[in-house]
């Protein structure tokens, strides 16, 4: 450090000069950097904020309130319901029954009639059945014997419709009406079976075959089971036919 009055350069860490023993003077300090200091900042008021922001949060916390409480009482609508399968419905169709006997009140004569007609038409159905199997047998006119046959049955079945509808109260007690309808069912019976039988000579000739042979005698068996019926029915009816001057009946005029 420089001695100011002698000039010596001393010790820097020296306090007096070693030549003139001067007090040594340390150094000005540097001085500090000068700090600029702008003018200050314009303030706002703190509470008028605070009550804006107060305010945006309310209303924040209102709108999500009201969104919940949307959400919650909003039912989910359920997914549409899927279409089931439909239901077949089969319609059962009852069999049509039989017509019951008429309720009008006849005298035993007007009932007795409804009877012999029934067995006039049956005779002349038994005709023409065994004049069609005669033909077949002779191999002769087989398409007009066939549908003979076949008229015949048609023949069975209007005769049993009458049989079913007749009033009898007057003359039979049940039995009369039963023996008669068995042997008519029986005949019938027989003919389907004939006309199975004469089938096959319209376009196949007249030889006997195993399935003609089968028919033939299904055929007689019905047959003999009408035959059966018409005796109970012929026991039944000749007393009342005698008693109301009707004409008497065997099997063959059945």
């Amino acid at each position: 450090m420089e001695c100011a009055s002698c000039g010596l350069d001393n010790d820097p860490s020296a306090t007096y000069c070693a030549r003139c023993n001067t007090l040594l003077l340390a150094p000005p300090p540097a001085s500090a950097p000068t700090i600029y200091i702008g003018p200050p900042a314009r303030s706002f008021p703190l509470l008028p904020a605070l009550i804006a922001v107060a305010v945006v949060l309310l209303f924040g916390v209102i709108g999500i309130g009201v969104l919940l409480v949307r959400d919650r009482d909003r039912e989910p609508i359920p997914p549409a319901a899927q279409p089931g399968p439909t239901a077949v419905v089969e319609a059962t169709t009852a069999p049509t029954p039989a017509p019951g006997p008429t309720t009008t009140t006849q005298s035993p004569q007007e009932e007795a009639q409804v009877v012999d007609q029934v067995l006039d038409q049956s005779t002349a159905s038994r005709a023409k059945l065994n004049q069609a199997i005669d033909r077949v047998n002779r191999c002769t006119q087989l398409g007009a014997a066939l549908a003979d046959m076949r008229a015949v049955g048609d023949e069975r079945g209007r005769q049993i419709a009458t049989v079913d509808a007749a009033d009898l109260s007057a003359i039979d007690s049940g039995s009369l009406r039963s023996s008669l309808r068995s042997a008519l069912q029986a005949a019938l019976q027989a003919d389907e079976e004939f006309v199975a039988w004469a089938a096959p000579t319209v376009s196949g000739g007249c030889g006997d075959t195993a399935a003609r042979t089968a028919a033939w005698e299904r055929g007689q068996t019905y047959s003999k089971q009408a035959q059966t019926a018409k005796k109970r029915f012929v026991a039944l009816w000749n007393p009342i036919a005698a008693s109301l001057g009707r004409p008497q009946r065997s099997t063959q005029k059945i």
